[in-house]
């Protein structure tokens, strides 16, 4: 859906088309830690989406560097930000 969103920017015609826009990704991630799961973890990790890449690969990436194994991902929004990014979280 945001690969849509994102193509549908391009400027057709002879007009030279926009710069790139830069993608953040975003990801919160939650954890039950402890050996029952009785203390839950939180950590929010941030980084960029380099062209071509897989927003959801991305985020597992993220993901996996705060909290280890993902067992699930979900995407909630996106937003612009003034500097000019789309950030995906």
């Amino acid at each position: 859906m945001v690969a849509v969103l994102l193509l549908a920017l391009v400027v057709t015609g002879d007009a030279a088309p926009p710069p790139a826009t830069r993608v953040g990704v975003e990801v919160f991630a939650v954890a039950l830690t402890g050996g029952t799961g009785e203390t839950l973890a939180y950590a929010r990790g941030v980084g960029e989406l380099v062209r071509g890449a897989n927003p959801d690969d991305r985020a597992r990436e993220i993901a996996a560097s705060l909290a280890g194994a993902v067992a699930l991902i979900h995407s909630t929004s996106w937003r612009w930000e003034p500097d000019g990014r789309i950030v995906l979280t």
